[in-house]
């Protein structure tokens, strides 16, 4: 089994899990989001850049009117679609995640959350062997060995490599579960219809458009392993996430995280208590990334009409003890751009 996870793959999941999830949600315009979507023109005005703030989930509030009619005309002009998740633009070296750098309590949690994610890989391999057997494949391993194999192989992973084993894992169950409980989830298959984040929509609704990642191929990766014994706050919020394994839990979760977004839009800022702040890797997965994105963007000047769908928080300031750092809407606009959000 070859698993090499990098950005695009972290992403993907991510923007597919969440497609999955919104399959059984009831949506309502009824608490539309704020305008959102930002016009930058280049100094000599040749060039325009749209930037979308958006969630990783695909939130009802995200398609309302607004959507219909200010995103999706924008987004019919442009000739490029960037968004994190895209594939990875270029091969660079495969950043390394050390373990060695969390304290005894991170070293505990990750043994703890490893031997969660082998009981899950586990009940994946089990499944798809089962899956096999139906189908007249013969399954040469018994059930202990298979088992033993996977937890071997959960046992090498690293941090970042086990997030996104879990999360495509979760996937397999969810999408692939029967009515004879196989699965441990009761989800029907993916419908081709289902809408996630707003930039797996975007492509669906121009699949001719041309696609980047706003990450480098490793660029997620890099942020998270290079964010030192705190990553392990990280870490453990995607894995014990467990409102993201049922429907039920994620549409009663929708409310806060529909508040948590217009406040963000219409303040800069999340609100006290947020479910969705994770301060302690701002520095790099906020921060770093934005430098770099800054200075991708500011290498384009074609003349063309380029669309980006970022996660909100990335386009406005972060300030406390943790980092500090302009977002992109500030880095934009000391390039000598002109930036203004269309209502």
């Amino acid at each position: 089994m070859n698993f090499h996870p990098n950005s695009t793959l972290f992403f993907r999941i991510i923007i597919l899990l969440n497609a999955i999830l919104w399959s059984h949600t009831v949506h309502s315009a009824d608490n539309e989001a704020p305008p959102r979507l930002w016009q930058a023109t280049s100094v000599d005005g040749k060039t325009t850049f749209y930037l979308l703030g958006a969630t990783h989930y695909g939130l009802p509030t995200e398609f309302g009117s607004y959507f219909d009619k200010v995103v999706v005309p924008a987004f019919k002009t442009a000739n490029t679609l960037s968004y994190e998740g895209a594939g990875g633009r270029e091969p660079e070296a495969r950043p390394v995640c050390d373990p060695n750098v969390l304290d005894e309590n991170g070293k505990k949690i990750l043994a703890e959350i490893r031997e969660k994610i082998a009981d899950l890989a586990v009940r994946e391999r089990e499944f798809v062997y089962q899956q096999m057997l139906l189908k007249g494949v013969s399954v040469p391993l018994s059930e202990p060995q298979r088992a033993m194999l996977s937890r071997a192989y959960v046992r090498d992973l690293d941090e970042f490599e086990l997030i996104t084993k879990y999360q495509s894992d979760v996937i397999i169950l969810a999408t692939n579960s029967t009515d004879s409980g196989t699965a441990e989830s009761s989800s029907k298959p993916l419908s081709p219809q289902a809408r996630g984040n707003i930039a797996f929509h975007l492509r669906q609704i121009r699949p001719e458009i041309s696609v980047s990642d706003v990450d480098s191929f490793y660029g997620a990766r890099r942020a998270y392993c290079s964010s030192g014994p705190k990553r392990i706050h990280f870490f453990e919020s995607q894995i014990n996430n467990q409102e993201l394994l049922t429907s039920d839990s994620f549409t009663a979760k929708i409310p806060r995280l529909e508040f948590e977004f217009s406040e963000l839009i219409t303040n800069g800022k999340y609100p006290p208590n947020s479910i969705n702040q994770v301060f302690d890797l701002d520095h790099t997965f906020t921060c770093q990334r934005n430098k770099e994105w800054m200075q991708e963007m500011a290498g384009i000047n074609d003349g063309g009409i380029h669309f980006y769908v970022l996660g909100a928080a990335h386009l406005f300031n972060v300030d406390h003890d943790s980092a500090q750092c302009d977002g992109m809407l500030a880095l934009i606009t000391k390039s000598g751009m002109h930036v203004q959000l269309l209502k």
